[in-house]
């Protein structure tokens, strides 16, 4: 349990992931045109979400991924593919795409695109909701580490975090992308050097920016950074600096290029979580949670006193608390309980008060864990809601098959009342498998 613990933490902390940036030139520039796009949103997930259905990617072949379709009203999945007896393992297949890796799929105007990677370097490609016209925009450089897993889009850019090797500063410096969807064309909104949302006359010894959110047209980056002072060495300067992490909130108007800083505190005094147009964050110090809008305002205690003991804040195995989501204003907590040695899952209703513990679970290898939310529809969940060791068809690239055994990840949909109550209504979602095994 407590691998799981440290495993839920890295990769809700994890600041840069292994990707690329642009090989066409980076003009470098404060703010690009951007007269044609609307409002920025966050890519809230790996799969492409649409109010019949939803995209997403299934690795058919040892090598490749395809691409496949869930229908709603039927949970039923299909490969997005309408050739007659398509072994679908090859390029003349839509449904197909080289690589193993998946990514960020996302729709927009009658088109789907796929952000892959990172691999031989992150890729973009466009089609129509069909997998036809299935093309490759742009391919990365693999030269640089890009943060894809935190993107936003405007209906025309996409925007994330890449860092490479700067040779003027001799550094690693991380840079805000934009990139066309339609042409690939990549450009440099600022770089992130080391004093970016710093207080004046703070010596930062790191920056590591995260795109947090996106509103209206304005992109919202967390920056942590330390701050080093001489006197600090050796064990007590360690515990000093740990002690005195900070971490500050950042606008960036899209329309205008200013770049400015909402808002700093102490690391580990606060958790917080960027939904939409507003921030909501637990208060470590009166075990509270607020929220305010990010567009500016008043920020309200939306429940006090809440029943977790997080009086200290110590280490990333002691009192910690992780938000998992906020859907519909309830916010889904993961808190460490001391006495059970893992973390017990709440829901805190930032509008009722209502705070309740979440009791969804599924054994896996002898462990109990939570079921995952992957995605929301106006009144439901697509969950994880099992893992299964199954028989599973893996196709070759000459049209033969072949079944192996391995532990497959089971998807349902349920509906938000019963996640919400813990009641285990799912309804099972098909997987491919399934679908040709029925065939």
């Amino acid at each position: 349990m407590k691998r799981e613990i440290h495993k839920i933490i890295f990769l809700t902390l994890a600041v840069l992931v292994l990707a690329g940036c642009g090989k066409q030139e980076e003009r470098q520039g404060i703010q690009p045109v951007t007269t044609q796009a609307g409002d920025v949103k966050m890519l809230e997930s790996a799969w492409a979400n649409t109010e019949q259905g939803y995209y997403h990617l299934t690795n058919l072949t040892e090598d490749n991924v395809n691409l496949c379709y869930t229908d709603y009203a039927t949970c039923s999945t299909s490969i997005v593919c309408n050739q007659p007896a398509c072994q679908h393992t090859t390029k003349s297949c839509t449904s197909y795409f080289e690589g193993k890796e998946h990514g960020r799929l996302f729709v927009h105007a009658g088109n789907l695109y796929f952000l892959k990677g990172p691999g031989e370097g992150l890729q973009l490609y466009q089609a129509h909701l069909d997998g036809s016209e299935h093309k490759k925009i742009h391919t990365f450089s693999k030269d640089q580490y890009v943060d894809y897993q935190h993107a936003a889009f405007d209906g025309q850019y996409l925007y994330f975090l890449a860092t490479g090797w700067d040779d003027a500063t001799s550094q690693n410096i991380p840079k805000l992308l934009q990139t066309n969807v339609d042409t690939g064309e990549t450009s440099v909104l600022f770089a992130c050097n080391q004093n970016i949302g710093t207080e004046e006359g703070q010596q930062p010894f790191s920056v590591t920016p995260v795109l947090a959110g996106a509103s209206n047209r304005s992109l919202y980056l967390t920056v942590s950074y330390i701050q080093r002072q001489a006197n600090q060495t050796g064990i007590t300067g360690a515990m000093e600096e740990d002690q005195n992490r900070m971490q500050a909130l950042l606008e960036l108007d899209l329309d205008s290029g200013e770049i400015g800083v909402q808002e700093s505190w102490k690391e580990r005094e606060r958790q917080i979580y960027l939904k939409g147009d507003t921030l909501f964050y637990f208060d470590l110090t009166d075990r509270s949670l607020k929220m305010r809008k990010l567009a500016g305002g008043e920020t309200i205690t939306a429940v006090s006193d809440l029943p977790f003991k997080t009086t200290e804040y110590t280490t990333f195995t002691e009192n910690f608390i992780l938000f998992n989501g906020v859907y519909d204003g309830k916010c889904i907590l993961d808190v460490y309980d001391e006495d059970t040695d893992g973390p017990i899952r709440y829901m805190v209703d930032s509008q009722s008060g209502d705070v309740r513990p979440l009791q969804l679970t599924y054994s896996d290898g002898g462990e109990i864990s939570r079921i995952q939310v992957k995605l929301e529809t106006t009144d439901a969940f697509v969950v994880l809601y099992d893992w299964q060791e199954e028989e599973t068809l893996q196709l070759h690239a000459d049209g033969t098959a072949e079944t192996i055994t391995e532990s497959v990840p089971k998807y349902a949909l349920i509906q938000k009342e019963d996640y919400w109550n813990s009641r285990p209504n799912y309804r099972p979602i098909t997987s491919i498998n399934d679908t040709f095994a029925a065939h």
